[in-house]
């Protein structure tokens, strides 16, 4: 099975520890972040995984080229030229996802999820995308309804469109930076080469099923600021 693993992010959260090195090779617990993602992948069952790079791109291309992992097959997606944002990113990738759903997975995540079991969920309910999400507090939370497809996203500002549906028989949820893609998403990309695929996802959520995977109390943390790093290597030395 197919992956696509977004690390070709500046880090700006992460500064100074990425002024001389890519998000993706700062090291947690002395296991970089694209290991620990490369490795949680394989261990899940993916076999053919994609990297797209950006951000100096140049040692991430040589972390990979001198590192090898068991069973798995590693592509780079390479994206020195112009950092595309999530949608372009899979849109630059697509050529090596098609032919079935495939999973995107945020480098600084880390997470107890078993991806199989989101990826068998995706493949029961057949959603142009399911995306894993669980109840925790964040600025940018998502709407869903009962059957866990996805509606909007919630405002900051309390809308005035009387039209819209009623928000208070919605769930709200934080997106995990983990989601199951059918490759059939390749056929709505826009023209454009940068953008955000949430943006996409709410866009089309209006016209076809954008399903949530609800994962709350299960370990999930991101790693893309210090402090959140110095917490995670106080309190979860087994990792």
């Amino acid at each position: 099975m197919n992956a696509l693993i977004l690390a070709a992010g500046k880090g700006t959260r992460l500064y100074p520890l990425t002024l001389d090195r890519p998000k993706a090779l700062v090291e947690v617990g002395g296991i970089t972040l694209l290991e620990r993602a490369i490795l949680k992948l394989s261990h899940d069952g993916f076999r053919r995984i994609i990297v797209n790079i950006h951000h100096f791109g140049d040692q991430l291309m040589a972390f990979l080229q001198s590192h090898s992992w068991p069973e798995v097959e590693i592509i780079i997606s390479d994206e020195r030229e112009q950092l595309l944002d999530t949608g372009g990113a899979i849109k630059r990738a697509g050529k090596f996802l098609l032919g079935s759903s495939f999973l995107v997975y945020n480098v600084d995540v880390v997470t107890d999820l078993n991806l199989m079991d989101l990826y068998q969920s995706h493949t029961l309910n057949n959603p142009l995308a399911t995306l894993a999400v669980s109840q925790r507090p964040t600025t940018r939370l998502l709407y869903f309804d009962k059957q866990m497809l996805l509606k909007d996203r919630v405002s900051k500002k309390p809308s005035n469109d009387v039209s819209s549906p009623a928000k208070d028989s919605y769930q709200t949820f934080a997106f995990s930076g983990i989601h199951i893609v059918s490759d059939k998403i390749l056929d709505f990309m826009p023209t454009e080469d940068v953008f955000s695929i949430m943006d996409l996802y709410l866009k089309l959520c209006k016209t076809y099923p954008i399903m949530g995977y609800d994962h709350t109390g299960i370990f999930w943390m991101d790693l893309g600021t210090v402090e959140k790093i110095q917490v995670f290597e106080k309190n979860h030395i087994h990792y």
